[in-house]
């Protein structure tokens, strides 16, 4: 009943035709050792099934295949530095089949088992009060396909996920303590019986029956007849399954075949035969001769194919020989990894694979440049549109490689439609293990409150001697704490406010639901002081219209000039009775005279092309604003001589300027005062705001404002000129930093920010799509038009367009390679005593510790990776720098310390648990060890302490656990200065969250 595309004929064919010679391949590989020749089959079969080459590309087909089965089986010899995956949870898996076929092989399958009865338990007990338990069961102990349980619920493919997701997170929850979760202990909640441990395991095939059965021992009321059943899947019925129905389909052999039969889905008993499951776990599973034994094999790795190619992962990892080069975690439509190839042996192959250790893709290299092709690419398409490509490069010094996974479900978020989510509870999230002490805390706390409110009401309190002049200096100490806080505190710099303020101001006029409205009084002076004129100037804003009317009034209110501006910097001028000017507006030009003040108004980013990057700018710190000033050192030259500008401390808007200026011999004042300032509702304004006036304009001319629709333009206008140098500011780095935090791109991706000698931030990154590109410009976004930062992303391809071509070398290619001294790791004794204790059979041994060690070098690679990122952050600025980031900045670099620190401080103790049991003679050495951190300065040297205390960690940890040329190293995992370096590490990170926290402002919202 499998989807007849997925295993094409010819490609099915082609594996059968060959199988003879492909076993005794295998068998000659392994040593004779049958039952790892029938894993090398099992897993060519899936890669050949799942990627489908072309076979009519393929010049030898024989070779082709032998060559996949050698690389799959070095892949394997290397297994322990292959793809360290994480420890999942037993329920994460896509099925209780390929959990038991998985994880059952690195714990005690006894503890699995247990485990999963209690799965089956919890799921039979909630799916009267909840879809999601139905959808697990499913999924999870049917083996039904996410795409077939949206036609069983008749919801769609999105609500699956939802569901599916939620159901996991509750049985994981219930798997820690099934006392968390309301629903189950609350009064009322359903009947969930308690399963006491075993002492055996049982068959997978009868354990697995003997899940069914448990879920078939629970169904809920009648079941519906044929008919009703009818009447609920004919497709003019769209509503989804009412709850009652489907928790009864769902534990009902009857009822879910019919619904089978009604769909066109596959029956329950097609899905995973029980009576071949066993095999799995046996040894010499398959034989080459007899047709039905082979036949049987097949179909098995038939339904794994298709497994394989409705796997949805949610992280890709890659390797390269055998050797784990990256991750990838999946969250977006598109995700992309770009890993550069510093393999100190020839490239043979690569792979990709799930966070379950489901291989996905694998490609052969044969030959190498110059004699082999420059690209290699290979793309598999997997279900609902999904598709996994990889490239390598070596058009580069270093080969590179690039590997991008495409989900289209991920392009939008899941929805669930309104009448699904009233057929199902309120989600039940499970509560923290220290929710009770804190309520407890708030208890006492509010008890005390109001036993001082009650004290501090009551006259006899204050008759108490020393209460008075005790509170009084208390009084007198807290009011010289806060003058000395506030005499001490350095001011923002002069460019951080104007560049703030100016962001804001930004912010306002790209709002396309209002229109902005602003009067300004304006008074102009002679250098005595005497008042010239009074003027105002009445200012309209639509982002919607993209344009912007300013009217100039003189002091009887009549209309004497006009300033019409479009966004895209097109500016018509009129003057009463004369014609329209019209001109591409330079705003470093814009005072051009006395006449041309009016069209500059208060405003930061206005004020920031008219100061001279080389001149001075000061700020002055007032209760209620910031009055900045510039004034030009040469004050005999025409033009701007000083300006002020006031920005309010509570919004930094602009409210008040002076400007000052010289034409000639004559010098004038001009001070601006905004009266005020409107923010309307794009439909209460009236369009005629945005014409021309009829005093503005004579009959003979163009009443409008040349736009885009009309295309007017003036040969006459001048060319714009580039705005003034903008230095960046140290807050503005930091927005940097989280922008590029929340694209993912601060981890491994090669996207670096650095500060130019002219002060601006230099934003370059290196990506091997478009897609990508586009990724990370729109996640830079609010930032492209900022003057002070510079983004240079480019593709891979347009990077080598640059670079200068160079002539092929002729000189010879020695490549040399290194074979290890043996297949086992350098602690493969303490793993096998450790895993004998457990009741590991030998059988499974050489998996289990294949995985332990996976998962070890895994987690100790993660922590680096949070270490290497924390010192990045801490060295990014000095402690004078860090000080004098505002408020808002200095909390987006604590909050980015801090997740990095609470990372590393998980998976270290994580990691550390994991692999303590294997050493007990010495890991339970603590670190006393703590470290005092006050000041930003001791974060700086606490973090790169921690830095090398990883590197050294990290450095044990993979000696230990991999395959390597030179088994004759000391290898300090077995001594105790490991084990206490591992405890001083999380100290550490504990230490740093702390003050990062404490230290971290809230953000405003």
């Amino acid at each position: 009943m499998l989807k007849a595309r997925r295993i094409s004929a010819s490609h099915r064919d082609a594996f059968l035709e060959r199988y003879q010679g492909l076993h005794a391949w295998a068998v000659q590989m392994t040593a004779n050792d049958r039952a790892l020749a029938e894993d090398l089959l099992h897993d060519l079969f899936i890669l050949f099934t799942l990627s489908q080459p072309d076979l009519g590309r393929i010049e030898n087909l024989d070779n082709y295949l032998y060559a996949s089965l050698r690389n799959l089986h070095i892949s394997q010899l290397r297994r322990a530095t292959r793809g360290r995956f994480e420890q999942l949870s037993i329920v994460e898996y896509e099925s209780a089949r390929q959990s038991l076929h998985s994880i059952a092989r690195g714990r005690d399958l006894i503890q699995a088992q247990d485990e999963l009865r209690r799965i089956c338990h919890y799921a039979c007990g909630r799916k009267a009060t909840a879809n999601a338990a139905s959808v697990l069961i499913l999924r999870f102990f049917h083996g039904y396909y996410p795409s077939e349980i949206a036609k069983v619920m008749s919801s769609t493919r999105q609500a699956v996920d939802v569901r599916l997701r939620a159901a996991r997170t509750e049985a994981k929850a219930y798997l820690e303590n099934s006392r968390s979760l309301a629903f189950i202990s609350g009064p009322g909640g359903p009947a969930t019986p308690e399963v006491f441990p075993t002492r055996f395991a049982r068959a997978p095939g009868d354990f697995l029956l003997e899940l069914q059965q448990t879920i078939f021992d629970s169904p809920q009321g009648e079941c519906l007849s044929r008919e009703q059943l009818k009447h609920l899947y004919v497709p003019a019925h769209q509503a989804p399954i009412a709850r009652k129905h489907l928790a009864h389909i769902v534990s009902c052999l009857t009822c879910l075949d019919a619904v089978n039969t009604l769909l066109g889905l596959p029956l329950l008993s097609e899905r995973y035969p029980t009576d071949t499951i066993d095999k799995d776990n046996k040894k010499g599973g398959g034989s080459p001769e007899g047709g039905g034994a082979l036949g049987k094999t097949l179909a098995d790795w038939e339904r794994e194919a298709h497994d394989a190619f409705e796997h949805k992962p949610q992280e890709l990892c890659v390797s390269v020989n055998g050797y784990l080069l990256g991750s990838q975690l999946i969250g977006a439509e598109l995700s992309e990894l770009t890993l550069n190839v510093a393999a100190d042996e020839r490239i043979s192959f690569f792979e990709v694979f799930s966070e379950q250790g489901i291989r996905l893709m694998m490609v052969n290299v044969e030959e190498l440049p110059p004699n082999g092709p420059g690209q290699l690419h290979q793309r598999v398409e997997l279900s609902e549109a999904r598709s996994l490509e990889c490239s390598l490069l070596f058009s580069n010094p270093f080969p590179t490689l690039h590997v991008s996974y495409h989900d289209p479900a991920l392009a939008t978020a899941p929805s669930i439609q309104a009448e699904e989510v009233e057929d199902d509870e309120s989600p039940v999230i499970p509560l923290a293990p220290d929710l009770e002490v804190k309520a407890g805390r708030v208890k006492k706390l509010s008890a005390l409150i109001e036993a001082l409110r009650a004290g501090l009401l009551d006259a006899r309190f204050w008759m108490r001697p020393g209460i008075v002049t005790g509170l009084v200096a208390v009084l007198l100490v807290s009011v010289a704490l806060f003058i000395e806080s506030r005499r001490i505190t350095p001011l923002v710099s002069a460019a951080e406010l104007l560049q703030r303020s100016a962001l804001a101001e930004e912010a306002l006029a790209n709002d396309r639901t209002q229109v902005l409205h602003r009067t300004i009084n304006l008074d102009e002076r002679s250098a005595t002081g005497d008042l010239i004129a009074h003027e105002r100037i009445e200012v309209w804003q639509s982002a919607e219209r993209e344009i912007s009317a300013r009217r100039l009034y003189d002091e009887r209110g009549n209309l004497i000039a006009g300033d019409w501006r479009r966004t895209d910097g097109v500016q018509t001028l009129y003057h009463h009775g004369s014609r329209p000017q019209l001109q591409i507006r330079n705003p470093q030009s814009a005072i051009r005279n006395f006449e041309d003040v009016w069209q500059v108004l208060p405003s930061a980013k206005e004020l920031g092309y008219l100061v001279r990057a080389s001149e001075k700018v000061t700020v002055e710190e007032q209760p209620a604003e910031y009055l900045i000033s510039y004034s030009r050192s040469d004050q005999t030259e025409s033009g701007l001589l000083k300006a002020t500008l006031t920005l309010s401390r509570a919004d930094l808007h602009a409210t008040e300027q002076t400007l000052t200026l010289r034409q000639e011999n004559e010098v004038r004042e001009y001070q601006m005062t905004e009266t005020s300032f409107e923010e309307r509702p794009t439909s209460t304004v009236t369009p005629n705001v945005f014409e021309p006036d009829a005093e503005l304009v004579s009959s003979t001319l163009n009443p409008r404002v040349p736009g885009p629709e009309n295309g007017a333009k003036d040969e006459t206008v001048p060319q714009p000129f580039a705005p003034p140098r903008v230095v960046a500011t140290r807050a503005l780095e930091v927005e940097v930093l989280r922008l590029l935090n929340q694209a993912g791109a601060d981890m491994g991706e090669q996207i670096s920010v650095t500060r130019t000698l002219e002060g601006s931030l230099q934003v370059q990154g290196l990506t091997q799509t478009d897609a990508r590109k586009r990724e990370l410009l729109s996640a830079l976004s609010t930032l492209s038009n900022n003057p002070a930062v510079k983004i240079d992303i480019q593709t891979l391809d347009e990077a080598l367009e640059r670079q200068p071509k160079k002539q092929a070398s002729s000189r010879p290619i020695t490549i040399e390679t290194t074979q290890p001294s043996s297949n086992t790791l350098p602690i493969d004794k303490e793993l096998r005593q450790y895993f004998a204790g457990r009741a590991v059979s030998e059988a499974q041994t050489e998996d289990v510790i294949r995985q332990f060690a996976e998962r070890a070098i895994r987690r100790s690679l993660q922590v680096l990776k949070h270490a290497a990122a924390l010192k990045a952050l801490s060295q990014r600025f000095s402690p004078e720098e860090l000080r004098m980031l505002d408020t808002e900045a200095k909390a987006k670099w604590l909050d980015l310390i801090r997740q990095h620190a609470i990372g590393l401080q998980q998976e270290s103790v994580v990691l550390r648990r994991e692999i303590a049991p294997v050493f007990p003679a010495v890991a339970s050495q603590k670190a006393n060890e703590t470290s005092e951190i006050q000041s930003d300065a001791d974060v700086a040297r606490a973090v790169q302490r921690l830095f090398g205390i990883c590197s050294e960690n990290d450095r044990v940890i993979r000696l230990a656990f991999s395959i390597s040329p030179d088994s004759s190293k000391d290898y300090s995992i077995r001594g105790a200065q490991f084990w206490r370096s591992l405890q001083l590490a999380e100290n550490l990170a504990t230490e740093i969250s702390k003050v990062a926290t404490r230290d971290r402002e809230p953000l405003p919202d």
